[in-house]
C-alpha cells in the first residue's frame, strides 16, 4: 500500500511538472509572437515614416 502512496506521489509530482514546463513553453512561444508583431510594426512604422518626405514634385526635382 505504500509504495503505491508513492507512486501516487510520484505522478502527482510529474504531472505538475509537466503542467509547469508546458505553461513555460506556451509562455515563451507567447512572448515571441508578441516581439514578432512588434518587429512588424516597428517595420511599417520605418516605411511609413520614409514614405513621408517623398511626394511626386520630389521625385520630379531629384531627376
Amino acid at each position: 500500500v505504500r509504495e503505491c502512496e508513492e507512486l501516487q506521489e510520484n505522478i502527482a509530482s510529474l504531472k505538475q511538472q509537466l503542467s509547469d514546463a508546458l505553461t513555460a513553453i506556451d509562455a515563451n512561444a507567447k512572448a515571441a509572437q508578441v516581439s514578432s508583431v512588434e518587429a512588424i510594426c516597428q517595420r511599417d512604422f520605418s516605411l511609413d515614416e520614409s514614405k513621408k518626405g517623398f511626394t511626386s514634385e520630389s521625385f520630379v526635382q531629384s531627376q
